[in-house]
């Protein structure tokens, strides 16, 4: 897929949560500048934790047929540290007509909103 293509559907599902009336954080739009001015620690529990914007295919070859756009606003770090969560926090975007293949964790529980 090319970043064009990213960029369009993370801009279709940020209009779609304003719609929704879903609030992300401020970093979740942070431009590189802003990614700078951040403290250090902070920016590393985001970036350890993979916190923020996901778009898959999930290996399909047709996104809008089998994919998902999804915001992680809290995750657990393997092995429980320096960040002990036993749980993720996303917020998921399925369009109309698209599926998502189920699955699981077997050590962490996911509220998915």
């Amino acid at each position: 897929m090319q970043r064009s293509e990213v960029n369009y559907y993370l801009q279709h599902t940020r209009e779609f949560f304003r719609q929704q009336d879903v609030h992300l954080p401020p970093w979740a739009d942070f431009d590189v500048s802003q990614w700078r001015a951040q403290d250090r620690e902070v920016a590393q529990e985001i970036l350890a934790l993979r916190l923020g914007w996901d778009l898959t295919s999930f290996g399909a070859a047709d996104f809008l047929q089998t994919g998902l756009t999804l915001f992680t606003l809290r995750n657990g770090s393997p092995g429980g540290q320096p960040w002990h969560k036993p749980y993720a926090e996303k917020i998921m975007h399925v369009r109309e007509g698209q599926q998502t293949p189920m699955h699981y964790h077997p050590h962490k529980m996911e509220d998915i909103h």
